[in-house]
Formats: C-alpha cells, sequence, structure tokens
C-alpha cells in the first residue's frame, strides 16, 4: 500500500529579521518541526508538515520570530 503525503493543518512562519537564530525552537519541540544543518547552524529551517499545532515553539521564542497559521 502507498504512502500518502499528510496535508499539514498548520503553517509555521519565521520572521527572520528578528530570529536570532538561538535554536530554542529546535531543542523544544518533541516533533522535530524545526531543525538546522550543522554545517550552517546562521539558518533555522521550519517542516510544517511535522508541526502538531502545540504552539511551544512560538511561546518559547524570546523574540517573538515564529507564527502560526491554521491551514483549515
Amino acid at each position: 500500500m502507498a504512502k500518502t503525503k499528510r496535508e499539514s493543518k498548520f503553517t509555521i512562519i519565521r520572521d527572520e529579521d528578528i530570529c536570532i537564530k538561538c535554536h530554542l525552537c529546535v531543542r523544544m519541540c518533541a516533533f522535530d518541526t524545526h531543525s538546522y544543518e550543522e554545517k550552517e547552524d546562521t539558518k533555522v529551517i521550519t517542516n510544517s508538515e511535522h508541526c502538531v499545532g502545540c504552539c511551544f515553539c512560538i511561546e518559547m521564542c524570546p523574540t517573538g520570530a515564529l507564527h502560526i497559521v491554521k491551514n483549515y
């Protein structure tokens, strides 16, 4: 049986102008929504497909650089 891609119910938006790349969202997310390249740790990557909408990363972000949008 073929696997189908799951539609994400949420989209995380990161304001790159105020994100300080502290990686707190990476460390705090239990669903691996946020990550970064070890070689280029100045860029935090967000994969909204993993987001379950708990908003923990948004609450923990020290600069308020993250926002969540519901896709339904």
